[in-house]
């Protein structure tokens, strides 16, 4: 291996010893092997550090760091303050990466000269394979989608490490750290791509964060939507607020509003049609809070695009074939078909 290697996977784990061998693993089989592995152990009170030092014995790719715990955005910053590679790529203590992983994500970046790059994610429990979750793989498509939402599957990205050397970091924004880094990107015009290939196996599991700390991920989410926004051109500083309003007050003439302004915008930043409704679909598909009020726009631009009423009653029979039966936005698309 060369003194400085290419790339330099980071890893925080707190606790994980009950699969934290898998995911080790999955990064030392990888087809490309011009890495050094970080991993930090952020204070584990479990058998995890012992695991990590017996993967530590057996490869002297990988960077034991081992300390009190200090959260998971101080062990982010501080892996990437120590990596020495051209690239970081992100990883988790509970997933696994696929063996290709690396090889295809560094020949896609290069070859479109990007400065992030995540992968579609394959989501998977105990008892089976769960569904695919894929995320729009236009630069474009991904600045638009983080108006609302995170554009990447955070274990699964690769980034050049020269895009931290302007004070670039994680931010002190609990559970949603990713995405505010994203956004923070995005305003800086970094260039962003995701191949739409699965490249990453995402567990779900009881223990994992979004799941603890769901209400302050929802809230701490709305707030970079509503800061990106804020920073951005354009009206999407009024968008912002609109939404804002809408989402405590329920305002129709103000989600009408939105409605037209997001089509503004969307149409000057030149979002292809099918790109838009990649996006929206996206949505509509997640947990986040905005998606109603994004239906709303995408029905409206079919119906300004000429869309035929079969063709939106298709649409909303996908949407709902993806959505929980119990949710209010299952009940509205109802209306449609």
């Amino acid at each position: 291996m060369k003194d400085r290697p290419i790339v330099s996977v980071v890893m925080s784990v707190y606790n994980g010893e009950l699969h934290l061998a898998a995911a080790i693993e999955s990064i030392l089989s990888q087809t490309y092997k011009d890495f050094e592995y970080i991993i930090i152990n952020d204070g584990s009170t479990d058998n995890s550090l012992a695991i990590i030092r017996e993967f530590e014995k057996k490869d002297r790719r990988i960077v034991v760091r081992d300390r009190a715990n200090k959260g998971l955005i101080y062990s982010l910053n501080e892996g990437i303050q120590l990596a020495k590679g051209h690239y970081i790529a992100r990883m988790d203590a509970d997933d696994m990466s696929m063996p290709e992983r690396l090889e295809k994500q560094l020949a896609y970046m290069e070859e479109h000269n990007l400065d992030i790059c995540g992968s579609a994610v394959r989501v998977f429990n105990t008892q089976r394979e769960i569904r695919t979750w894929s995320y729009p793989v236009d630069d474009a498509a991904i600045k638009f989608m983080l108006k609302f939402k995170t554009a990447f599957a955070h274990p699964s990205v690769l980034m050049r490490t020269s895009l931290f050397k302007t004070g670039l970091r994680y931010a002190d924004c609990k559970h949603a750290e990713d995405y505010r880094l994203w956004v923070d990107m995005a305003l800086q015009n970094y260039k962003m791509g995701n191949m739409d290939a699965v490249l990453l196996r995402y567990r779900c599991h009881s223990g994992q964060v979004s799941r603890i700390h769901q209400k302050i991920q929802r809230k701490n989410t709305q707030n970079v939507s509503w800061y990106y926004q804020k920073k951005a051109k354009g009206y999407w500083p009024i968008i912002a607020v609109f939404m804002k309003q809408v989402q405590i007050n329920g305002k129709r003439r103000r989600l009408l509003q939105l409605c037209s302004l997001i089509n503004k915008e969307r149409r000057k930043e030149g979002l292809r049609d099918d790109l838009f409704g990649s996006v929206i679909v996206s949505v509509f598909r997640s947990s986040h809070p905005m998606r109603v009020f994004l239906l709303f726009v995408y029905l409206r631009a079919l119906r300004n695009h000429k869309k035929t009423p079969e063709e939106i009653v298709t649409f909303a029979v996908q949407a709902l074939c993806t959505i929980d039966k119990n949710s209010s936005l299952y009940h509205f698309l109802k209306r449609f078909v």
